[in-house]
């Protein structure tokens, strides 16, 4: 079983913060600044990726 390293809480918080951003709407300079930060560090780009999936799942109806 392969463990993936945790995010630092500082990277987490960001990419939670873009991930809201995001759904609400990027103005031009929004995105702008979102491609800039995750062009900094690869871990901001895998940190987006992970928050989104958490966030896309809530979206969809529980199943009981």
């Amino acid at each position: 079983m392969t463990h993936e390293p945790r995010l630092p809480a500082r990277i987490a918080d960001a990419a939670a913060d873009w991930v809201a951003r995001r759904d609400h709407g990027l103005s031009a300079g929004e995105a702008a600044r979102l491609t800039a930060w995750l062009a900094e560090d690869p871990r901001h780009a895998e940190a987006l990726r992970q928050l989104e999936s958490s966030w896309a799942a809530l979206d969809r109806p529980r199943l009981t």
